[in-house]
């Protein structure tokens, strides 16, 4: 990535103090005590350390056969495995992590085939340990010996572990497939093992499946045959390389698929429904351009001698990076270009590059432990978009990243109750709640910000040495850090620590003044907080990189504010020239100018001085501090008005975003102010919905049907007349039978408009619709939609809906949230929530991260005070510690919207008067 093309200007005079102060080092929360479920164990069962809760260090395992028998009638598994392990020091009992499995025996076998029974079998599903005794002490070896385990367990209905998904066959017939999802922690519920990133082992792995279903696993079979006087196969497959449990993986099921060699020679597959193999042929194409890609630019083979992408139909996570066995939801894999959004299009060649992006960074080097979870989703993320960029120049997605991570990032991370990139984690409960926009989005983005500081070229050839010195191994934070000093020659360690260690980030306060030939810039930072300032700033301090850009040109390289407050410098700045600093937005901080300069700022917006990614950075900017009290909501609404003219696609997306959340915020406020804001969006997104019409134009690009879609949804929530009254004739064409009566880009703007102009008929119009519909991909607009009604009572009958059986599990929290989103139906939904709260523990509890988005999805869209109260209130007494952080998060923002509606309420009311006509 290449994000500015830089000639050197003079940049004279930089003053900056050189130490680096880094305060307000966060401490993360802390799990309740520990306590052993059963006291015998607590002595035998585990190491408990101060910092982590792992399994005892005198036994390491080395290699498993695994052998599983999945029966898919009666959702049930048998197994049994010999693991080859090492005894490292003297004992008489083994402990290794077990979840919802029943172990009916073990034994070891030491190296003169003596067989020693374990005596004593405890197993504890709070400590997710089981424990084997033996009567005899294992001494401790250089050789290994073997442990033999026989057990049972259940094909759950969690997405987690083992479990089933329900497909429909080639027959129409419902059935079911057994699938693996084991990150972070649920490799335990399908069968004993050590269930830690760095225990590392090679697995050979067996499946006994029926005669007519699909085995896969992360190798290839090496055997294949009929198992006599039965209708079932055993498959056997090749052995792993060394890995981690999480990435082990294996699926039976029935499915055709689609083929193709890279360039490197790697076969690649689309594994897909019977019937819809053609659909996986894009996701194959970007696989097969991406994969030697990586192999080039990392500079490190591919280790495995296929990729196999598989669509799932149950799945909680959008994919999973299994070495060499990917597994994907089916939005995010299958492509048919009638029925498939361009945005989907865009999503499904991301998230194909950041699955394949995970084979060396996460699999062929993985972190150490979950604390530095973002080493793999960080990385995973930027080299994702890196990808992606290189096969589709023309989409321009680094200046979309702006939207789609880093501001994901900088929302997140500006609470109180966000968390650092490398935060401890102690217990496996606490792992999924870090799965969240600051390990991936804010990683990515501090990355980016790296990368672009110290040199692409550097920074890949630093990476390199990385991978290549850790290779089949595990890595911290720190060996990164230090791989890239050596490669920069810059102290990176002492840099970054600044953005890894602490939570949050800056806002650089900006002011100049004219000193004859040079202009002195005063920059001053400060931690940048949602509930704002001055009362409730944050302390922290940043190495922060800083440069200028003038008339769209950076003036020399980067400098660092290094760790300090405050810095001064001169640079040559001409009289009329628009300036700005953070070029590209690369820098993972706000930027907030002195009143004086604003001018100076609509200069390079209004002439186009500035790039797309600044004139994006800069409406962000000015909303996240309008937001939280760092400026006022009218200053920011005027600066917007230099963009009347604007026409690039991510910019209008922002601008419709933060006009969205504007409108979200002031929500329940009085009609007249909701009628002038709604006219105020009117006369934005109007002309520009009109201007790019309705049907695709013969040439059109990638990126102007993103903004077709951005701006009819924008223009149709502010109730544009022509746009609400297109939107119903065509939504009465399509229900009629017309298909080509709505694109695919405008599917979801349509279903949302119609219902929020509509009633009861056009609810059950909708509804019926996903009954006709043939693939979940097609379902998903509508599912998105459903929570759009005109009326509270037709929120309620999609939040019924919802839990009614018809929605799968892993499409409910879209279908909240679009209520939770809607104003007219916001209390309804959370007292919806609130009633069902048991429900929706149980049923989505084995993936947390699910359960966390059904409360952001009920509860962050109020604000006021006492609806914060409430909230929590209501989880105090319902106490749920795994979503701990998504809670106070949620409780967070509701305080922050609550603290901007009553600051610049009667600001932005007089704005509205004096500039809005009615």
């Amino acid at each position: 990535m290449d994000t500015s093309k830089r000639r050197d200007l003079p940049l004279l005079g930089l003053v900056i103090a050189l130490f680096v102060v880094i305060a307000s080092y966060y401490v993360a929360r802390q799990p309740p005590e520990y306590t052993c479920a059963d006291n015998n164990m607590c002595g035998t069962a585990v190491t408990s350390m101060p910092e982590r809760f792992t399994l005892p260090e005198n036994v390491k395992p080395v290699h498993y056969n695994l052998n599983l028998t999945p029966d898919l009638i009666n959702h049930v598994f048998t197994g049994f495995e010999d693991i080859d392990i090492l005894i490292q020091e003297s004992t008489d009992t083994i402990s290794l992590n077990t979840k919802e499995i029943e172990v009916q025996s073990a034994y070891v076998t030491l190296a003169d085939s003596t067989q020693v029974k374990a005596t004593k079998i405890d197993s504890s599903l709070k400590d997710q340990i089981t424990v084997f005794t033996f009567d005899q002490t294992l001494k401790a070896q250089d050789d290994t010996v073997s442990l033999h385990i026989e057990f049972t367990g259940t094909l759950n209905d969690k997405m987690a572990g083992f479990y089933r998904s329900k497909f429909t066959n080639s027959k129409g017939e419902e059935e079911f497939m057994a699938v693996t999802q084991f990150e972070s922690t649920d490799a335990r519920r399908a069968f004993p093992c050590w269930d830690e990133p760095a225990l590392k082992a090679t697995f050979s792995v067996t499946l006994n499946v029926p005669a007519n279903r699909v085995a896969l696993s992360n190798m290839d079979p090496v055997s294949d045959k009929a198992i006599e006087g039965t209708d079932m196969r055993e498959v056997v497959f090749d052995q792993t390389p060394i890995m981690s449990t999480y990435l082990l993986a294996f699926i039976v099921g029935e499915f055709e698929y689609i083929e193709s060699t890279t360039r490197n020679n790697k076969r690649v597959r689309v594994y897909t429904p019977v019937g819809r193999k053609e659909e996986g042929r894009f996701a194959l194409e970007v696989a097969c351009e991406t994969l030697p890609f990586f192999a080039e630019y990392f500079d490190a083979a591919y280790p495995l001698p296929k990729v196999d992408m598989v669509c799932v139909n149950d799945f909680a996570a959008g994919a999973m990076e299994n070495w060499g066995l990917i597994t994907y939801r089916s939005v995010l894999l299958l492509f048919n270009p009638k029925t498939t959004a361009a945005s989907y299009k865009q999503r499904i060649a991301y998230v194909v590059g950041h699955e394949l992006a995970h084979q060396w960074f996460g699999n062929l080097v993985t972190m150490e432990w979950w604390t530095h979870l973002w080493l793999n989703e960080g990385f995973a993320t930027w080299v994702g978009w890196l990808a992606v960029d290189h096969i589709f120049p023309d989409w321009k997605v680094w200046e979309q990243f702006l939207l789609n991570e880093q501001k994901r990032g900088l929302t997140l991370d500006a609470l109180q109750s966000s968390h650092p990139i490398e935060v401890e984690v102690k217990y496996a409960s606490e792992i999924d709640e870090i799965f969240d926009a600051i390990s991936y989005a804010k990683g990515a983005s501090v990355i980016r910000m790296l990368a672009a500081y110290i040199g692409l070229d550097d920074f890949r050839t630093g990476m390199r040495a990385y991978l290549k010195k850790f290779t089949y191994s595990n890595a911290s934070t720190n060996d990164l850090w230090a791989a890239l000093s050596v490669s920069s020659g810059k102290d990176v360690k002492s840099l970054m620590t600044s953005w890894t260690k602490q939570m949050g980030y800056p806002v650089l306060t900006v002011s100049a003044e004219n000193q004859g030939e040079t202009t002195q810039i005063t920059v001053e930072q400060e931690q940048y907080l949602s509930t704002g300032r001055p009362d409730t700033a944050g302390e922290g301090l940043w190495q922060v990189p800083v440069n200028v850009l003038i008339d769209g040109v950076q003036a020399g390289s980067d400098q660092l504010l290094n760790g300090t407050i405050k810095g001064t410098f001169d640079s040559t700045i001409p009289s009329e020239a628009a300036w700005k600093l953070n070029a590209e937005t690369a820098g993972f901080y706000r930027v907030k100018y002195d009143q004086a300069l604003l001018p100076m700022l609509q200069k390079g917006i209004s002439d186009k001085t500035f790039s797309v990614s600044d004139r994006t950075g800069i409406v962000n900017d000015m909303f996240a501090l309008a937001s939280a009290g760092y400026m006022s909501t009218t200053d920011a609404l005027q600066v917007l008005s230099a963009y009347k003219d604007e026409d690039d696609t991510t910019v209008w997306a922002e601008i419709i975003e933060n006009l969205g959340w504007l409108s979200s915020v002031w929500y329940a406020e009085d009609e007249q102010t909701l009628n002038r804001l709604r006219k105020f969006k009117q006369s934005m997104y109007g002309p520009l919905a009109a201007k790019l019409g309705w049907d695709i134009k013969e040439g059109e690009g990638h990126l102007t049907s993103l903004l077709r879609t951005s701006a009819i949804q924008a223009a149709g929530n502010a109730k544009v007349p022509e746009v609400v009254a297109e939107a119903n004739t065509r939504f009465q064409k399509f229900v009629n039978g017309d298909s080509e009566a709505i694109h695919a880009d405008l599917r979801g703007a349509v279903f949302s408009i119609v219902l929020g102009n509509g009633g009861d008929k056009e609810w059950e119009q909708l509804v019926q619709l996903t009954d006709k519909m043939e693939t979940e991909e097609e379902k998903l607009p509508i599912l998105k939609a459903l929570g759009s009604g005109s009326s509270a009572a037709l929120v309620v009958k999609t939040l019924d809906y919802s839990v009614s059986g018809e929605v799968r599990s892993q499409d409910v929290p879209f279908v909240i949230r679009s209520c939770g989103e809607n104003p007219t139906g916001r209390d309804e939904t959370w007292d919806y929530v609130k009633t069902n709260w048991a429900a929706f523990h149980d049923r989505f509890s084995a993936g947390n991260f699910l359960l966390g988005r059904i409360v952001t999805a009920s509860a962050e869209g109020f604000a006021s005070e006492k609806r914060a109260d409430e909230v929590t209130s209501f989880f105090d007494a319902n106490g749920t510690p795994a979503i701990e952080r998504t809670i106070k998060q949620s409780i967070e923002s509701i305080r922050a919207r609550a603290a901007w509606l009553e600051r610049d309420r009667d600001g932005l009311e007089k704005w509205l008067e004096a500039n809005v006509s009615m």
